[in-house]
């Protein structure tokens, strides 16, 4: 196992709680899964899912003061808190490890968000993050989706199961998200 893997699992380990600490642990294999199925770095893949939901246990008051700190931009002021950790997990990493990836870093960064402007990396960690075999709610269909399903379709269903999550909770739902939903649903329309 890499060095910077040992030490991130360790700083996750330490600071998220069991529950949310496996949650990452499945995001990173379902993550390294898929990259190895469509082509990508592995490596990559697993550490950004490992480290995608570092600071998410952070109360909303912290987000927000970590992100002002170090000039974390913040979707549509402070209305966001959910958002906000995806965005401080690279800063965290960084600071914490001494650790940067560009690709790695924008997987987490936009994990909480969507846009047209995710590459392949990105899209993954979103799905593993939505649709990883260890939940508790993961289905057969999942799984055949899993190993079936091109990337974007596999996205599209990611996505639509996020929001249909953030209906059935009452959290909100951020635009960009709705925006990519829409022109994938007209892709994906009557599948």
């Amino acid at each position: 196992m890499d060095i910077k893997v040992i030490e991130l699992n360790n700083l996750v380990k330490e600071i998220l709680s069991e529950e949310r600490y496996q949650h990452s642990l499945a995001v990173a294999e379902c993550a390294g899964m898929l990259a190895a199925r469509f082509g990508l770095d592995t490596h990559k893949a697993e550490l950004a899912g490992l480290g995608h939901d570092i600071t998410k246990e952070f109360s909303a008051a912290e987000q927000k003061d970590y992100a002002l700190l170090h000039s974390v931009y913040l979707p549509d002021g402070d209305d966001f808190p959910q958002i906000l950790h995806g965005r401080t997990a690279a800063f965290f990493i960084k600071e914490k490890l001494n650790f940067y990836d560009n690709e790695v870093d924008g997987a987490m960064y936009k994990h909480t968000t969507c846009s047209e402007e995710m590459n392949e990396l990105d899209k993954i960690i979103f799905i593993a993050d939505g649709i990883t075999p260890r939940h508790h709610l993961f289905t057969a269909k999942q799984q055949q989706m899993l190993e079936e399903f091109e990337l974007n379709r596999l996205f599209y269903e990611a996505l639509k199961n996020k929001i249909n999550y953030c209906l059935l909770t009452g959290k909100i739902i951020y635009g960009a998200a709705l925006e990519w939903y829409n022109k994938l649903a007209v892709i994906y329309k009557g599948e």
